[in-house]
Protein backbone atom coordinates (compact mmCIF):
# COMPACT_ATOMS: atom_id res chain seq x y z
CA UNK A 1 0.00 0.00 0.00
CA UNK A 2 2.25 2.41 0.69
CA UNK A 3 4.43 1.51 -2.30
CA UNK A 4 1.73 3.26 -4.51
CA UNK A 5 1.63 6.65 -2.82
CA UNK A 6 5.47 6.58 -2.79
CA UNK A 7 6.81 9.60 -4.99
CA UNK A 8 9.93 9.82 -6.36
CA UNK A 9 12.90 12.33 -4.99
CA UNK A 10 13.62 15.20 -6.65
CA UNK A 11 16.73 17.24 -6.01
CA UNK A 12 17.58 20.93 -5.44
CA UNK A 13 18.84 20.81 -8.52
CA UNK A 14 16.01 19.89 -10.81
CA UNK A 15 13.46 22.04 -8.82
CA UNK A 16 15.85 25.20 -10.06
CA UNK A 17 15.86 24.07 -13.45
CA UNK A 18 12.01 24.28 -13.53
CA UNK A 19 11.77 27.64 -11.51
CA UNK A 20 14.31 28.88 -14.39
CA UNK A 21 12.30 27.55 -17.27
CA UNK A 22 8.93 28.52 -16.09
CA UNK A 23 7.57 32.21 -17.64
CA UNK A 24 8.00 35.56 -15.39
CA UNK A 25 5.08 37.60 -15.71
CA UNK A 26 4.82 41.73 -15.17
CA UNK A 27 4.99 42.60 -11.71
CA UNK A 28 3.03 46.27 -12.03
CA UNK A 29 3.67 48.55 -9.63
CA UNK A 30 -0.15 50.23 -9.70
CA UNK A 31 0.75 52.90 -7.05
CA UNK A 32 3.16 53.95 -10.23
CA UNK A 33 2.10 52.66 -13.69
CA UNK A 34 -1.90 52.09 -14.77
CA UNK A 35 -2.64 48.99 -15.76
CA UNK A 36 -5.47 50.04 -17.90
CA UNK A 37 -3.10 51.57 -20.05
CA UNK A 38 -1.23 49.23 -21.34
CA UNK A 39 -0.59 48.86 -25.05
CA UNK A 40 1.38 45.75 -26.77
CA UNK A 41 3.31 45.72 -30.20
CA UNK A 42 5.69 43.66 -32.16
CA UNK A 43 6.33 40.15 -31.28
CA UNK A 44 3.75 37.29 -31.29
CA UNK A 45 0.69 37.84 -29.22
CA UNK A 46 0.26 33.98 -28.35
CA UNK A 47 3.59 33.60 -26.62
CA UNK A 48 3.52 32.78 -22.90
CA UNK A 49 5.47 35.96 -22.11
CA UNK A 50 8.73 35.81 -20.14
CA UNK A 51 9.58 39.08 -18.39
CA UNK A 52 12.78 41.01 -16.62
CA UNK A 53 11.86 41.80 -12.84
CA UNK A 54 12.16 45.68 -14.59
CA UNK A 55 11.61 47.55 -17.31
CA UNK A 56 13.64 47.27 -20.54
CA UNK A 57 12.72 51.10 -21.21
CA UNK A 58 11.96 53.42 -18.32
CA UNK A 59 10.85 57.35 -18.68
CA UNK A 60 9.04 59.53 -16.56
CA UNK A 61 5.87 59.50 -18.38
CA UNK A 62 6.18 55.49 -19.07
CA UNK A 63 7.85 51.90 -19.28
CA UNK A 64 8.39 49.42 -21.34
CA UNK A 65 8.68 45.58 -20.50
CA UNK A 66 9.87 43.24 -23.69
CA UNK A 67 9.22 39.43 -23.36
CA UNK A 68 12.62 37.70 -23.32
CA UNK A 69 11.13 34.96 -25.50
CA UNK A 70 9.56 36.66 -28.37
CA UNK A 71 10.23 40.28 -28.17
CA UNK A 72 6.66 41.99 -27.32
CA UNK A 73 6.60 45.18 -25.71
CA UNK A 74 4.38 46.45 -23.40
CA UNK A 75 3.97 50.15 -22.06
CA UNK A 76 2.43 50.84 -18.77
CA UNK A 77 1.87 54.96 -18.28
CA UNK A 78 2.58 56.59 -15.66
CA UNK A 79 0.19 57.92 -13.27
CA UNK A 80 2.02 61.02 -13.48
CA UNK A 81 1.31 61.19 -17.21
CA UNK A 82 -2.10 60.29 -17.16
CA UNK A 83 -2.69 63.73 -14.85
CA UNK A 84 -1.03 65.54 -16.89
CA UNK A 85 -2.87 64.28 -19.57
CA UNK A 86 -6.00 65.64 -18.14
CA UNK A 87 -5.00 69.02 -17.40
Amino acid sequence: MLEATHTGHVTGNALREQWVRRPRKIRLDRNIYRAHSVRASGGDPNCDHDFEPAPTVREADFAVWHCTKCGRAFKYDTWKSGARAKR
